[in-house]
């Protein structure tokens, strides 16, 4: 079996959880992730923090599960937020005109 290329991190706080992804975030991260995230933004405070500066590959279902988490979290009249960006990530929210759907928490930060 192959060895997993992504990872992920959840860190609770009192008024936002941060969720760290790591690494690939492909169709096998989305498989595992997704339905983590679904729960996570069922239990979480009011604000999800997406830290995205250790994601190495971003594909179709890895913007998808972005999307997810924010449907999700607007679905419930909470937030979530993309707080750091790596270039490879800026580079596709760019290229997929995502940066009004998905904001950071400030235009340095992607």
């Amino acid at each position: 079996m192959d060895k997993a290329t992504y990872d992920f991190k959840v860190t609770p706080g009192n008024k936002a959880t941060t969720l760290q992804l790591i690494g690939e975030v492909d169709y096998a991260a989305f498989l595992e992730i997704h339905p983590k995230l679904r729960e996570l933004t069922k239990e979480c405070p009011d604000e999800l923090l997406l830290a995205l500066d250790a994601v190495t590959f971003l594909d179709s279902e890895g913007v998808k599960l972005l999307i997810s988490a924010f449907q999700w979290m607007a679905d419930r009249n909470g937030h979530a937020k993309i707080t750091r960006c790596s270039p490879c990530v800026e580079r596709i929210l760019s290229i997929v005109k995502m940066g009004d759907l998905l904001p950071t928490t400030s235009a340095s930060d992607c």
